[in-house]
């Protein structure tokens, strides 16, 4: 069974000699939750999730659509950007990546 991959790039890190060092309201509700749903809706199922710095990492996230922090790829496909998650279409298409690959 394949694990789902689901990656979140947040306001911050640094690159080309600029530092981000303000903080996202969205980006760390966004972690919460991530790590909420990794102990429940994800608790033994074939799921990774990988949170990382959008500038420091700016080239694998805009080559993959995003522009705009919280950035979720699932899969290293774009899922959302700049919002809160929506906990129930995340939980929706991380089940049928795993039932697909069943």
């Amino acid at each position: 069974m394949k694990p789902v991959q689901i990656t979140m790039y947040f306001w911050g890190g640094s690159k080309f000699g600029i530092i981000i060092k303000s903080k996202c309201k969205e980006c760390e509700i966004n972690s919460g939750i991530l790590e909420d749903m990794k102990q429940k809706e994800f608790s033994g199922k074939p799921v990774t999730i990988e949170i990382k710095s959008w500038l420091t990492h700016i080239w694998d996230s805009l080559r993959r659509g995003g522009w705009h922090a919280p950035i979720i790829l699932v899969n290293n496909r774009l899922f959302s950007q700049g919002v809160l998650i929506d906990r129930k279409k995340l939980a929706g298409q991380v089940e049928k990546l795993i039932k697909d690959f069943t």
